[in-house]
């Protein structure tokens, strides 16, 4: 498919014929997933969002200004935006990261005095984003929560704050930064 515009795709799985999206000297290459494709052609941008599934994004363009066949996996709640007149490539997370997992699953996530490392990898599991930290600085932090309220960043932002934490958005990963808890 050739694109300008904006588009969602939802794509069957079929490893013998890959579906390939085109859209100004980035290609979309396609397994199985669902994801939105925005390509207007006077934006000199690019962005490819993950819903579900996984996608490989690399360029294309014949004046070699940004890294040619330069590949990015993509996966659920990540996308990557290619700036054509900065000639820069940047994977980040969506601005609202959704669930993956189903709801039933989720409400079923409580937490009594936890490992906040297992609330780190609850969080990692509901909404497909990798989530790093050091496991041995926080081994003797732990609390008492739920998932199910709140988005992915706000539930970091009570964790971190109750923790004396903090985190950052790197390349599509939450990076959680702690001297640990006494």
């Amino acid at each position: 498919v050739y694109l300008e515009g904006e588009a969602f795709f939802e794509v069957s799985k079929n490893a013998e014929r890959p579906f390939l999206v085109y859209a100004n000297e980035v290609t979309t290459k396609v397994l199985g997933t669902s994801f939105t494709v925005k390509a207007f052609q006077q934006d000199k941008q690019v962005t490819i969002a993950v819903k579900t599934g996984k996608v490989s994004v690399y360029t294309n363009n014949k004046d070699k200004s940004l890294s040619q066949n330069e590949e990015i996996i993509l996966t659920p709640n990540q996308q990557v935006v290619v700036d054509q007149a900065r000639k820069k490539i940047s994977k980040k997370l969506v601005d609202k990261p959704q669930v993956i997992i189903p709801a039933e699953e989720v409400s079923r996530m409580r937490f009594e005095e936890a490992p906040v490392t297992e609330i780190f990898m609850a969080l990692e599991k509901v909404y497909g984003v990798e989530i790093v930290f050091d496991a041995d600085l926080l081994s003797s932090c732990e609390l008492t929560t739920i998932i199910a309220d709140n988005d992915i960043f706000s539930r970091l932002d009570i964790i971190c704050d109750a923790i004396g934490a903090s985190y950052v958005l790197e390349n599509g990963t939450i990076i959680i930064n702690s001297t640990g808890c006494n």
